[in-house]
């Protein structure tokens, strides 16, 4: 199968920053927009909301993401911490030397493809708040 090599090269190439391709992803999603209540993050990371908690515990004692209290009582709001910031921000070096990898493994061509077929994938899952648009693709990629 080719998601485990692919998740494994980009887990090579993340080595340095002591990040796995998963925790990029999640750092990126609490990143994106705003701090967000930990059972908005689990759907927008297709889990539950226990799942996702457990999956944050080695981002919460690396001091990258924390926690604050929420509106509800069982209400937590999960934020990125200043070295979460920045160690997202350094990722983004390995992340791309790990693209460039695969470009030239696969051509842009086919690289292409691979990224319309996950977008594609995506678009279908039932977690519509964690699709992402395949109008923003390239024309030859579609």
């Amino acid at each position: 199968m080719a998601s485990p090599k692919v998740a494994r090269l980009y887990n090579q190439a993340l080595q340095g920053t002591g990040l796995t391709i998963w925790q990029v992803d999640v750092l990126t999603e609490i990143g994106i927009a705003r701090p967000r209540p930990l059972k908005e993050l689990a759907t927008r990371l297709a889990m539950d909301r226990s799942a996702a908690a457990k999956s944050l515990l080695p981002l919460v004692r690396a001091g990258l993401v924390n926690y604050q209290s929420g509106a509800g009582q069982r209400s937590q709001i999960v934020y990125l911490t200043p070295a979460g910031k920045c160690r997202l921000v350094a990722s983004a070096r390995y992340m791309a030397g790990a693209s460039r990898k695969m470009e030239s493994a696969l051509g842009i061509r086919q690289l292409r493809r691979l990224d319309y077929f996950l977008l594609h994938v995506l678009d279908q899952t039932p977690h519509a708040q964690c699709a992402v648009r395949t109008a923003a693709l390239p024309q030859d990629a579609r």
